[in-house]
C-alpha cells in the first residue's frame, strides 16, 4: 500500500511541475508601429516633409522617434497667422519657414492658419478745382467746335452764347489760377524781403557795435594819457617848489 502511495505522489509531482513552468513562461505580445502619420491642415498654405521626397501632400508617414522637418509655404497675398500642433501654438518654433517637430511618438496634426495681407490702394494725385474746371471747359469747347465742323451748319445764337459763356468760364478759371499763383509769388517775395531785412538789420547792429567798441577804446586810451600827463605835471611842480624852498633857505 505504501508503494502505491509513493508512486501516486511521484506521478502527481511530475505532472504538476511542467504545467507550472509553462504558465510562468507565457508572454503578452504587442505590435509597436514603426511610423506615425502627420496630417497637414492648411488653407492658402502648404507644409512639405523635408526628409522625404514625397512632394506636397495632406498627410505624411514619418519614422517613430524621429524629428521631422516641414517647410511651410504661403500663397501670395497671405501671411502666417499662427501654427498649431495638436492644438498647441508652435508659431515661435518656425525658423526660416521651417517647423521642426520633437520626437514623434504618436500621430500628429499640423494646422496652419493664414490671413490676407492688407494692400494699400494708390491715391490719385490731387488737382485743384480751378484746374479741373478749366480742363472741362476746354474739352466742352473742343467738342462743340468738332461737332460744328462735322455738321457743316452755322452756329445758332444759343450756341454762340454757350461758346461765349464757356470761354468766359475758361478765362475766369485761368484768371483764378493766375491770381492764386500771383498771391503765392507775392507771399514768397514778402518772406524773402523780411528775411533779407532781418539779415541787414543784424549786420548793421553788429557793425555799429564794432564802431562803438573802437571809439570807446580810443576814448579810454586818451583819458589814460591825459591822467598820466596831469600826474607827471603835478609831480614836476612839486619838485620845483621843493628846490625853490631849499634855495631860499
Amino acid at each position: 500500500m505504501k508503494k502505491y502511495l509513493i508512486v501516486l505522489i511521484a506521478i502527481s509531482i511530475c505532472l504538476f511541475v511542467p504545467m507550472h513552468t509553462h504558465a510562468s513562461q507565457s508572454e503578452i505580445e504587442t505590435t509597436v508601429p514603426t511610423t506615425h502619420t502627420v496630417v497637414i491642415d492648411a488653407k492658402h498654405a502648404s507644409a512639405q516633409y523635408v526628409q522625404g521626397d514625397m512632394g506636397l501632400s495632406s498627410a505624411y508617414a514619418v519614422p517613430r522617434f524621429s524629428n521631422p522637418k516641414f517647410k511651410i509655404t504661403v500663397e501670395e497675398g497671405y501671411q502666417i497667422k499662427r501654427v498649431l500642433l495638436n492644438g498647441k501654438d508652435v508659431t515661435k518654433k518656425i525658423k526660416k519657414n521651417t517647423l521642426k517637430l520633437s520626437e514623434v511618438c504618436e500621430d500628429q496634426v499640423i494646422k496652419i492658419e493664414t490671413e490676407a495681407i492688407a494692400q494699400e490702394t494708390p491715391q490719385a494725385p490731387q488737382t485743384s478745382q480751378t484746374t479741373q474746371e478749366s480742363e472741362n471747359a476746354k474739352k466742352t469747347v473742343q467738342k462743340q467746335k468738332t461737332g460744328k465742323q462735322l455738321s457743316g451748319t452755322k452756329p445758332s445764337k444759343a450756341e454762340n452764347e454757350s461758346d461765349g459763356s464757356d470761354a468766359e468760364k475758361e478765362q475766369e478759371a485761368a484768371g483764378n489760377t493766375q491770381e492764386v499763383t500771383d498771391t503765392e509769388d507775392m507771399q514768397e517775395q514778402e518772406e524773402i524781403g523780411q528775411t533779407t531785412q532781418g539779415d541787414d538789420m543784424s549786420g548793421m547792429i553788429a557793425e555799429n557795435e564794432k564802431h562803438f567798441n573802437f571809439w570807446w577804446m580810443i576814448l579810454l586810451v586818451v583819458s589814460a594819457g591825459v591822467f598820466v600827463w596831469i600826474l607827471l605835471l603835478l609831480k614836476k611842480k612839486k619838485k620845483d617848489n621843493a628846490e625853490k624852498d631849499t634855495i631860499d633857505s
